[in-house]
C-alpha cells in the first residue's frame, strides 16, 4: 500500500475497538506514504485529561507539523480506551532512527498513547494499543516497535513498562484473535436467524455452523430484540403485525452461548 491509507477507521471497528473518526483524517498526512511497520509511542502529555494531547497530535507543535501520529489512544477513566484516527497519510512521529530495516516516517504508521511516560501503563491499556497496531499494520508483527527501539539514543516511549518483544508478541495474539472474529456475512447470517426463527435456539444452530463463535450473540440478540421491539410498535400503529420478539437467552442458560457482550465493541 502506498498513498494514503483511508481504511484505518474500518480495519480498528472490525477489530472491535472503540473509534472516532477524526474530522479530515483521510485526506491527513503526506501522500509520501509507505508503511512497512508501526511505531508505538506516548504523548508525554499532562497527568489528567483523555484526550489532553489530541489537539496537538493533529496540528503539531512549533518545532513540528501534524499530523504526529496516525491513531491516536484515548485515556478513558474506565481503562476502555478510544482510538481516534488522525491521519491517513504520512505522519512525523518516528524522526531519524529505524527497525528491522525501516527508516524514515514514511516506513511506518504511529500510535501515540495518552500518557506522561512517568508511570507504569496498565495492562489493559497496553493491550488496547497492540490491538490497535495488529489492526493498522496488518504486516509482520516483527516490525512493529516502540520508539526507543527506533531510536535508544533519544527515546524512552511507551512508558516505563513497555517491552518491545512483548508488545510484539500482542501484537501477534491480537491478530490471532481478530482471525477468529466472525465476517460481517457471519454477523448478519446470524442476525437473519434470529429474526426470522424468532427464537434463541437459533444462536445454537448457527454456532453449530461457524465453529462455535462466542462472545457475540448476546450482543446480536439484545440489538435485534430492540430493533424488533420498535418494530413492533410502529406495526401495531398501523394496525398491522410483526413476528414475535424472541425469548430472552438470560432465560435458559444452555440457549445463551458464553461470552464477553462487549466482545464487538
Amino acid at each position: 500500500m502506498t498513498g494514503r491509507d483511508t481504511g484505518i477507521a474500518n480495519r480498528l471497528r472490525a477489530a472491535g475497538l472503540r473509534v472516532v473518526e477524526v474530522d479530515g483524517w483521510q485526506t491527513r498526512g503526506s501522500t509520501d506514504f509507505d508503511p512497512r511497520g508501526s511505531v508505538n509511542h506516548h504523548t508525554a502529555g499532562p497527568s489528567s485529561g483523555a484526550t489532553a494531547s489530541l489537539n496537538t497530535c493533529i496540528n503539531g507543535r512549533p518545532d513540528l507539523a501534524g499530523p504526529l501520529c496516525n491513531v491516536f489512544q484515548s485515556r478513558e477513566p474506565d481503562g476502555r480506551d478510544i482510538a481516534y484516527v488522525v491521519a491517513a497519510g504520512r505522519a512525523n512521529h518516528a524522526g531519524e532512527g529505524g527497525w528491522s530495516g525501516l527508516s524514515g516516517n514514511r516506513s511506518v504508521y504511529g500510535l501515540e498513547m495518552e500518557h506522561t511516560g512517568t508511570s507504569s501503563l496498565p495492562q489493559g491499556r497496553i493491550d488496547i494499543a497492540a490491538r490497535i497496531h495488529a489492526a493498522m499494520f496488518t504486516g509482520d508483527p516483527a516490525k512493529v516497535c516502540q520508539h526507543y527501539e527506533w531510536a535508544p539514543s533519544r527515546k524512552i516511549d511507551a512508558a516505563t513498562n513497555v517491552s518491545g518483544t512483548d508488545f510484539r508478541n500482542r501484537v501477534a495474539d491480537a491478530r490471532e484473535d481478530d482471525e477468529d472474529m466472525p465476517s460481517i456475512e457471519e454477523i448478519k447470517t446470524a442476525i437473519r436467524q434470529v429474526l426470522n426463527e424468532g427464537t434463541a435456539s437459533g444462536y445454537q444452530d448457527w454456532e453449530a455452523t461457524n465453529e462455535g463463535h462466542v462472545g457475540l450473540t448476546r450482543s446480536i440478540y439484545n440489538m435485534t430484540t430492540s430493533i424488533k421491539g420498535t418494530v413492533e410498535g410502529l406495526a401495531t400503529e398501523a394496525g398491522t403485525e410483526c413476528c414475535p420478539v424472541p425469548d430472552d437467552p438470560a432465560a435458559d442458560p444452555a440457549a445463551a452461548p458464553p461470552g464477553d457482550p462487549d466482545r464487538i465493541g
